[in-house]
């Protein structure tokens, strides 16, 4: 049950180039799925590792996680899929190209959280740093899609991005032994003025009834 995927991109009816024997020899045809998807990524990636050299791996996918858009969950695009289904979203390569702020990890991972015994405090760290042009003033937004009862998320409600450091941002979890069953998801809303990034998150509150059934 951790966080997957971490980004989406246009993967229906794609029309793509064939090898010669498949597709009845056509030289193109219509294809649908992740190996269409996949290949987006991966060209919006090498074109960020052009354009920024110096760049390490997870500051490529950090951009292009942070800056990613919604992806739609109905065809009248008024409500976002789930984090399950879109990670961090669509894929914005040219947002991506001038990101900011980087953040590590890109996606808040939590898992199962078991209250079969006692109320858990779960927490994690959320390193923010300047990427070009992040320095200064952040506010943070929790945005949720689905919570189950009686969770708390914990989160300050601003941080200082500052010259060749790291912005620590603490993430708590607080999930009492009642709390509802089920997915909890959604975003971590990071802003300064106009530019808003994005860190998506996900958990499962879980009782299994193995932990409470009486030893016979």
């Amino acid at each position: 049950h951790m966080l997957k995927p971490d980004i989406a991109a246009p993967g229906l009816d794609v029309l793509s180039s064939t090898p010669p024997s498949a597709a009845g020899g056509q030289a193109f045809s219509v294809f649908a799925g992740t190996s269409m998807a996949t290949p987006h990524v991966a060209g919006a990636a090498a074109l960020l590792v052009q354009r920024h050299p110096g760049w390490e791996p997870w500051q490529v996918k950090s951009a292009l996680m942070g800056t990613a858009g919604p992806a739609w969950g109905n065809t009248a695009r008024t409500q976002e899929a789930s984090v399950w289904m879109e990670g961090a979203g669509l894929a914005n390569v040219a947002a991506a190209d001038d990101p900011r702020i980087f953040t590590s990890p890109q996606s808040l991972s939590f898992g199962d959280i078991d209250v079969s015994l006692q109320e858990q405090h779960v927490g994690r760290l959320l390193a923010v740093t300047d990427a070009g042009g992040g320095i200064g003033s952040w506010t943070i937004e929790l945005r949720p899609q689905a919570q189950t009862s009686r969770v708390s998320i914990s989160v300050p409600g601003r941080f200082d991005v500052l010259p060749g450091t790291d912005a620590s941002i603490p993430v708590t979890l607080i999930v009492p032994q009642d709390a509802g069953l089920g997915e909890n998801s959604g975003f971590i809303v990071l802003r300064s003025g106009s530019v808003q990034r994005r860190v998506p998150y996900a958990f499962i509150v879980e009782r299994p009834e193995l932990r409470t059934a009486p030893v016979t």
